[in-house]
């Protein structure tokens, strides 16, 4: 008998062995995917689903001979962590509680309906971050990334306000353009209208009113209109000619707008001056200063 001949008889008592240790590990595999079955993991982001923490904890009890079921990560198969009451506002990902990315995926998750102030971890940050999810204006779901932080600011340079800001940029296609009132934690400022457009790439690296003077064509949607139309969208630093958001770029002298040409869009202007006066909040078919800037008229920029 060479090398790689096997007995006869060796061959039968072998397969009868195989068979038997089967016979006792089938019962146990069976067991196996009914508990397993029990808590359902997750690869979208989107989907939120409870985990049965009865049928996690009997994984537990499983004979020795099934070190699978015992061997997963903790952090996986910790029932209380999917669990959505011990972690508010986030969702079961791969058997782990996990925060959403946006306002967007946390409002169309249906776990949170109200406007106000959430955790959410975008792609690239280390550990969540704090926002303000506007979850009532054009359908909810946005990340305020700026909001003024001052009635005059009086300078050029001025980033997003929000921590984290071009993390949550990345992942947005839409801007929207509002006054807000601080005193009444944020909400929009009542009988003035907001805008909503496409948001340009330059904006998800540079704030708007970080940039010299800058002129683009954009589609745009101003509450109230019915369908996005075509307009100039004016934003920077520089100065323009006369008192209308129309006017040419003026580069040599600083002052500052953002507005939306033909449209009731928040006309955004002054923050670059140094005059020590309050920065303007008006109209973007209205003078500059028709309106100065309030605590209950903040200019703010929201993306989803």
């Amino acid at each position: 008998m060479t090398a790689h001949q096997i007995h006869p008889r060796r061959n039968q008592r072998s397969n009868r062995q195989r068979s038997k240790r089967l016979q006792s590990i089938v019962p146990a595999l069976w067991l196996s995917s009914v508990v397993l079955t029990g808590c359902q993991f997750i690869a979208g982001i989107d989907d939120v689903h409870t985990v049965d923490a009865a049928r996690v904890s009997d994984a537990r009890s499983i004979d020795a001979a099934m070190p699978d079921a015992r061997s997963i990560d903790a952090a996986t198969t910790d029932a209380t962590a999917c669990d959505p009451s011990q972690c508010p506002g986030l969702h079961c990902a791969d058997g782990a509680c996990t925060y959403y990315p946006d306002c967007r995926r946390l409002f169309d998750s249906g776990l949170a309906s109200t406007s106000g102030e959430y955790q959410i971890q975008p792609a690239g940050e280390p550990e969540p971050l704090t926002v303000y999810c506007d979850m009532d204006t054009d359908g909810g779901g946005w990340t305020v990334v700026f909001l003024a932080q001052a009635d005059n600011y009086d300078r050029t340079f001025t980033d997003y306000t929000q921590t984290g800001a071009r993390s949550i940029l990345d992942a947005a296609g839409e801007a929207l353009l509002a006054y807000r009132n601080i005193e009444a934690d944020r909400a929009l400022t009542q009988g003035v209208p907001w805008a909503r457009l496409e948001l340009l790439d330059e904006w998800k690296t540079l704030c708007p009113i970080d940039v010299v003077g800058s002129t683009k064509t954009v589609k745009a949607l101003v509450e109230g209109e019915s369908e996005p139309t075509s307009r100039h969208v004016h934003y920077g630093y520089a100065d323009w000619d006369t008192y209308v958001c129309t006017d040419p770029w003026r580069p040599d002298v600083n002052w500052g707008r953002i507005c939306l040409e033909g449209s009731q869009a928040p006309f955004y202007s002054g923050f670059a001056s140094a005059d020590g006066i309050a920065d303007h909040c008006a109209l973007s078919n209205q003078r500059y200063d028709a309106f100065p800037c309030s605590t209950t008229r903040r200019f703010s920029i929201a993306v989803r």
